[in-house]
């Protein structure tokens, strides 16, 4: 069980129970990210080629989830295609 008081000037507290002892609090850490820089040229190319690529799967299914993977198959390796090209 643990008291938390609030970051504000406040008289009220937080009283926050565990089914279980917790190990530690939460820390955080930081996380590197990996960062890809998009030139004017990669965005003009990616803009061109969304706008004349046309997101229809050429084999339709009845079910609605298979189609959206589809599609975002499709739409995450339009950035990979453009930086390539």
């Amino acid at each position: 069980m643990r008291v938390i008081t609030s970051v504000m000037r406040s008289d009220h507290k937080a009283v926050v129970a565990y089914p279980q002892q917790p190990n530690s609090a939460r820390v955080n850490v930081p996380t590197r990210v990996t960062y890809r820089k998009v030139t004017p040229n990669q965005h003009a190319r990616f803009l061109r080629q969304v706008s004349e690529d046309e997101f229809i799967n050429p084999q339709p299914t009845q079910h609605v989830q298979e189609d959206f993977d589809y599609f975002y198959k499709v739409a995450l390796g339009l950035p990979s295609q453009v930086q390539s090209a």
